[in-house]
């Protein structure tokens, strides 16, 4: 049976172009060989991975859009799903280095998935020089946020290196056709006229009493979450990052110990997050000072996914996100100080309920017509001026996965690029470590490692500032790898 999209489902739809195509990826490196002994078997890791993904029934599924654009897309069984078709081998030219490993993730990240298939694919890379294995896996964000992303990670590695492994799989049946056109447009019609009549009944109920309509105005004011999203609805500060982006995508990948950034929090007072941010803003700055002079007082500002899943939700494919904007100072500073800055800056959005703000914003957009989303959604990612760039902290697991009897080493998160936005970041957390993925443009941001670099001596420069010795001595930690 067919199921519509949400209208943030929907919007990622929208918002893909062959440049900045709209799929969220993991590079992961996995031990080469199993942790119960034995010899590395890559076949039995391809049909592990094949059986469980396919036991998924979202991964059977392909979008279908409605003629004329009609309504959102819906989801159906695809008749001719084969996950063959999605997972493939492949083997790194030599040297098989791992800055070949990323350069080869980083290709496949720029290319857009089909859309005549379920949107999703799985690439196993071998050869690598240290005998490891890889697997870069995407996903398009239709289908998943950071959260959703990790919870299918679960149903796919195991936590028990002895775990069962599933390398059988039964071909399914061949599902019933695509719906026709008509079909699709009857149950449009069907879906628009009984949502108009809930609507209707909804206003009718919303007609508040003084209490009530107090507490709403409050809701909307200038102190309130709407406002507050509505003040930072004024352009982001100019930047080198505020590119038209191409089809070349650059990854910068590292890892920082998860105990580094829990010290400095311990120490100083703040969050993980803050932490995190401040790092960011500190790389920023030593990335700006690499293009020229930064003025006193610059800020960048980035928009911060935050998660807005219940209980309900819990385990649940889709987006349940919002996001807040925060403005962080990039110029010249103090770390301790630019840390101050950034945990005052996010508790006080915090308090404004800005991500609600942004929820019930996204919320407002169901009650487009569909034509005229399809349309808002578009000019809004063509013309995005609000935010300078994207940085996602995302929980994971603090223990070690498994896939086949092979240790899950490590997870490298790797976001989709907006169109006029030259970078992404995200950091997942994983076996005790904080997972940075930086995607660039190829061509538009050639030095992403310098950025990279920044934000690495970030953390060294705030464990300085919080125990005033060397970082080496703070941190508990494994070094900072890349």
């Amino acid at each position: 049976m067919a199921e519509r999209l949400t209208p943030l489902d929907a919007a990622f739809l929208g918002f893909e172009t062959p440049a900045a195509p709209m799929h969220v990826g993991g590079l992961l490196v996995l031990d080469g060989r199993p942790a119960t002994g034995g010899e590395p078997d890559v076949v039995r890791v391809l049909r592990h991975v094949r059986a469980r993904l396919a036991s998924v029934p979202r991964i059977r599924q392909r979008v279908l859009p409605l003629p004329l654009a009609a309504h959102r897309p819906v989801w159906v069984d695809d008749p001719d799903f084969d996950p063959r078709r999605h997972i493939r081998r492949a083997r790194l030219p030599a040297p098989g280095t791992r800055e070949v490993l990323v350069r080869a993730a980083a290709q496949l990240h720029g290319e857009m998935l089909p859309r005549d298939r379920p949107l999703w694919q799985v690439t196993l890379f071998e050869g690598l020089d240290d005998g490891s294995l890889a697997i870069y896996a995407k996903l398009h964000h239709s289908m998943v946020d950071g959260l959703a992303a990790v919870g299918l990670a679960l149903q796919v590695f195991d936590v028990d290196p002895e775990a069962p492994l599933d390398t059988t799989y039964a071909e399914p049946p061949r599902g019933a056709p695509l719906p026709g056109r008509a079909e699709l447009l009857s149950g449009a019609l069907q879906e628009q006229r009984a949502f108009a009549g809930a609507a209707v009944r909804a206003a009718a109920r919303a007609v508040p009493g003084p209490a009530e309509a107090w507490r709403r105005l409050a809701a909307v004011s200038p102190g309130g979450a709407l406002g507050s999203l509505a003040s930072g609805l004024r352009p982001a500060p100019r930047s080198p990052l505020g590119i038209r982006v191409g089809e070349g995508r650059r990854a910068e990948l590292f890892t920082v110990p998860l105990a580094a950034a829990k010290q400095v929090k311990a120490e100083l007072g703040f969050t993980v997050n803050d932490v995190v941010l401040a790092a960011v803003a500190e790389g920023l700055y030593e990335f700006l000072r690499h293009r020229g002079p930064v003025a006193a007082g610059a800020t960048h500002r980035i928009a911060v996914p935050v998660n807005t899943r219940g209980e309900a939700d819990s385990g649940a494919l889709g987006n349940r996100v919002s996001a807040v904007l925060v403005d962080l100072p990039v110029g010249p500073m103090d770390p301790v100080r630019r840390l101050w800055y950034v945990a005052e800056a996010m508790g006080a959005l915090k308090r404004k309920g800005s991500a609600q703000g942004g929820e019930r914003l996204l919320e407002l957009t169901a009650f487009l017509p569909a034509p005229l989303h399809s349309v808002a959604t578009r000019a809004l990612a063509d013309r995005q001026w609000l935010f300078n760039l994207i940085v996602s902290n995302v929980p994971g697991v603090q223990f070690p996965l498994y896939c086949a009897g092979h240790r899950v080493r490590e997870i490298y998160p790797l976001l989709p690029l907006t169109p006029n936005a030259g970078v992404t970041i995200c950091v997942l957390s994983y076996d005790n470590r904080l997972n940075f993925g930086l995607v660039a443009d190829a061509r538009g941001v050639p030095d992403a490692h310098v950025l990279r670099r920044g934000i690495e001596s970030g953390f060294t420069r705030l464990l300085d500032a919080a125990f005033g010795r060397d970082a080496d001595e703070a941190a508990t930690g494994p070094a900072m790898t890349r």
